[in-house]
Order: structure tokens, then sequence, then C-alpha cells
């Protein structure tokens, strides 16, 4: 009885939009469905995202959680280098950085090239405290682990509606 149906979502702003899959009981409620698939992932929709955690199953999770709002997702980067090599081939509308990472390395030359290109990010941190960050990046939001999806969630949105401001 389950059958595939995929219903094409615009996004409200843009008025681009994407292919969402969704398995459905009858295909007589995909109409209800897809508008309210619509509104579920607009705000992100076709949104590139960087994050940069090194404990994979944290990256994994944020990945998955950004995606079912309906970001394109690149990452998770485990170190500053991996994320470099993508800046230098994507333009993201914002980021998520675990300002520690693993061998000592922390996010910042990251977020300076991210500040450099006028792309909004946050910080995440188990241990790290705003008045421990540098000056120049004391007013960037930092977001402590653990960190709620809803946490996350209010801080994309947030990148959206600067991406919409851009435009």
């Amino acid at each position: 009885l389950i059958s595939r149906f995929e219903p094409l979502a615009w996004h409200p702003i843009s008025g681009t939009g994407r292919i969402v899959k969704l398995p459905l009981l009858r295909k007589h409620f995909a109409p209800a469905l897809t508008s309210h698939i619509v509104w579920l992932s607009g705000d992100l929709l076709f949104m590139k995202i960087l994050v940069v955690e090194d404990n994979y199953l944290i990256g994994m999770h944020l990945r998955s959680l950004l995606e079912r709002e309906g970001g394109e997702v690149l990452g998770p980067c485990g170190s500053s280098e991996q994320a470099l090599a993508l800046l230098d081939e994507h333009e993201f509308k914002g980021a998520l950085l675990d300002y520690n990472l693993r061998g000592g390395e922390n996010s910042l030359r990251i977020a300076e090239r991210l500040q450099q290109q006028g792309c909004p990010f946050v910080f995440i941190s188990g241990v790290a405290r705003s008045g421990a960050m540098p000056t120049e990046y004391r007013n960037v939001p930092l977001l402590s682990k653990p960190i709620l999806d809803d946490q996350v969630r209010s801080t994309v949105r947030e990148f959206a509606a600067q991406a919409v401001d851009q435009s």
C-alpha cells in the first residue's frame, strides 16, 4: 500500500524548488502534505550550510537535523583543512563551527575566512566560554554543548533571514 510520491516544494521567497521524497499511504493525501512540507522546510530550502565538528556522531546529527529542515549541508568536517577546502569550492549561507577541534586545533582560521566572505556563523563548544574567545569573535554567538535541536533550528533560521536581507 505504500507508494512513493515526489512533490515539488517551492521556496516562498526565491521561487526555487526541489524534489522532496515522501512515503505516503495514499496518493490523495499528497496535496495537503506537500503544502505542509513547504512550510516546514521553506526557510532553509537550498541553503548551503557548513558544519565543522570533529565528533562524528554530533556532526552527523547536526547534518541530519539541518537536512530535515531543508538545508544543503556540507560536512561534518573534522579539521580546519577540510573546511577551508570546502570554503574554496562553495559559497555558504551559514556555518556551525566546533571551536575546539582534535589535536589542539581550533576553528579560528575558518571563522576568519567566513568573516571575510560575509557568511554568518556560530561557534559550538563544550568547554569554551564567550569571555575566553579572542576579542574579534566575542560578538559571535556561542552554543554550549550539549546543544538542543531547537537551538540549532533557530540559529540557522537567523542565517536564512540574513540571507534574505542580503538578496
